[in-house]
């Protein structure tokens, strides 16, 4: 469920990609109540309302992992922790391997596939290989990744960051009916049914955003769709 033209990772990218998230309407960079948004109450982040997880600590767990790429999957829990569980009062627990296969929560298997969830939000809890990451990137549509250290880095976040708004429930920002006459990408996944907030181009779920997958950095309103689904931390 993601978007593989990597082209646009190439511009401006150290830049931008090194620099702390940052918004106006969040306040002061380094203030106490800088993770909080205060939500009004608009009707506009899209979600299927079945995907929302009705708890806040969700465990997760790796089919997989091995000492090759235990600082990879350093990289992604990292880059959830720094993203959604930040402004929001998610917690992902666990993070070691799978004990069974009866398992609940988000189970990843590491893989040189496309990187992706099998279902949207709570639908993956407990399903084997229900989000597949990819650490290698030996597939024609990933080989940007690998044009330096600093790039495999950073897919192994940003990546991170937009299979894990799936796994909390966001579907694609392009399916929106209301989206811009600018973004012109086909739906793509499941369609959502609830709108949190107005159309967001600058979304990590956005395949339309010019930045991949917003390299990882959450926009203003997906922080405000985290917190109405899960609540301000």
């Amino acid at each position: 469920m993601m978007r593989f033209a990597l082209y646009t990772l190439f511009v401006l990218l150290p830049a931008f990609a090194e620099a702390q998230f940052y918004d106006a309407r969040l306040g002061d960079e380094d203030a106490e109540g800088f993770s909080r948004i205060e939500v009004e109450n608009e009707e506009f982040g899209f979600v299927p309302r079945n995907a929302i997880w009705n708890q806040t600590t969700i465990p997760v767990c790796w089919e997989n992992p091995s000492t090759e790429n235990n600082s990879h999957r350093a990289i992604v829990k990292a880059a959830v922790e720094e993203t959604w569980v930040r402004y929001s009062k998610l917690n992902f627990t666990g993070w070691e391997k799978c004990a069974d296969r009866n398992v609940r929560g988000i189970r990843i298997l590491i893989a040189n596939q496309r990187p992706r969830v099998e279902r949207l939000g709570r639908g993956l809890s407990g399903m084997r290989n229900g989000m597949v990451l990819n650490f290698t990137y030996n597939i024609p549509e990933l080989e940007a990744c690998k044009a330096s250290s600093f790039m495999y880095d950073l897919c192994n976040r940003s990546i991170a960051v937009h299979e894990f708004g799936h796994a909390i429930g966001l579907t694609h920002e392009q399916n929106r009916l209301d989206r811009d006459a600018s973004c012109t990408e086909r739906p793509s996944g499941a369609p959502g049914d609830l709108h949190l907030t107005p159309y967001d181009p600058d979304s990590v779920m956005n395949y339309c955003n010019p930045l991949y997958n917003n390299y990882g950095k959450l926009s203003y309103f997906d922080i405000l769709s985290v917190q109405i689904m899960y609540g301000a931390p």
